[in-house]
This record gives structure tokens, C-alpha cells and sequence, in this order.
């Protein structure tokens, strides 16, 4: 006998009464032997992609948070940010040799008391450098955890539908 499901409007098989009497009587193991059928491999693997998955979007978004942080500061301090590290020591270069003979006696005498220095490169360059090394840290971590993270959405999936 196929009835209607009250909830969803589903047609599912019912048997009768007489029927019912004719089946065995499930007992207690039986019962927790069908409940237990989920592999428990599946449950620790979509642990394990939960746990990866997050801890690399924390990951990418602390070294997305450090680079947008140290953009805005030297926006706030008025450095130009598309000047490259070349650009600057061309330009500084063009003012060495545009400079008076006046200014080159005294950086002379400078150099005379202080001994030669090596050029420095300005913080902002070797950080801005640091931060184009970790740029594809942060596509990784940022693949890794969307990887981690659907891989825990399909299990959750899996495992819910086999409860069914």
C-alpha cells in the first residue's frame, strides 16, 4: 500500500498490518550495527579538511591583513607606492650628479670624516619586497583553504545523507 507523506507529499510503500506481523523483530545490536554504517574514516577526514581549511584562511588572511596594513601606512605617510626600488636610486643618482660643486666639497668632507657608506636601501623597499615574496603564500594558503574548506562542505554532505 503506497500513502502520501504528510510533510513532504512523498509516496512511500507501507505495509499492512498483516505484513508488519510477518517481520522479525530487529533487536538492540541490530538496531546500533545499522546506525554505526558510516565509515569512521570519513568523519576524520572532514575533521582533518576543517581544521586545514581554516587554519590556512587564518594564515591568508593574516598576511592579507599585513600587507594591506603596511600599504595604508605608507599611503597615510605620503610614500609613493608605485615607485619601484630602481626608480628611487635613479633619482637619487640624477641628484648626485645635478648637485652643486659646493654640495659635492661638503658630502666630500663627510665622507672624509664619517669614512664611506654604503647606500642604504629605504624600509619601505625591503618590506615591499618581503611582501611580493609571500604574495603567492597568500594564493596558496588561500587555495588550500576554499580546497579544505568544499572538501568539508562534500563530506558534511555525504555524512548527512548516508544518515538518512
Amino acid at each position: 500500500m503506497t500513502l502520501p507523506c504528510p510533510t513532504c507529499g512523498k509516496k512511500c510503500d507501507v505495509p499492512t498490518i498483516r505484513k508488519l506481523a510477518e517481520l522479525q523483530i530487529a533487536t538492540a545490536a541490530q538496531a546500533e550495527k545499522k546506525r554505526s554504517s558510516q565509515p569512521i574514516w570519513l568523519g576524520l577526514v572532514a575533521a582533518f579538511s576543517l581544521i586545514v581549511g581554516l587554519s590556512a584562511l587564518i594564515y591568508c588572511a593574516s598576511l592579507g591583513w599585513e600587507r594591506y596594513r603596511f600599504t595604508s601606512e605608507l599611503s597615510k605617510a605620503g610614500v609613493n607606492i608605485q615607485h619601484s626600488e630602481k626608480e628611487y636610486l635613479d633619482e637619487m643618482r640624477g641628484f648626485a650628479s645635478q648637485s652643486q660643486p659646493a654640495d659635492t666639497w661638503d658630502y666630500w668632507n663627510l665622507m672624509a670624516e664619517e669614512g664611506i657608506q654604503t647606500p642604504t636601501t629605504p624600509e619601505f623597499f625591503r618590506i615591499q619586497r618581503f611582501l611580493e615574496y609571500k604574495l603567492p603564500w597568500i594564493y596558496g594558503s588561500l587555495t588550500v583553504a576554499l580546497s579544505g574548506l568544499g572538501l568539508f562542505g562534500v563530506l558534511a554532505l555525504v555524512l548527512q545523507r548516508s544518515r538518512r
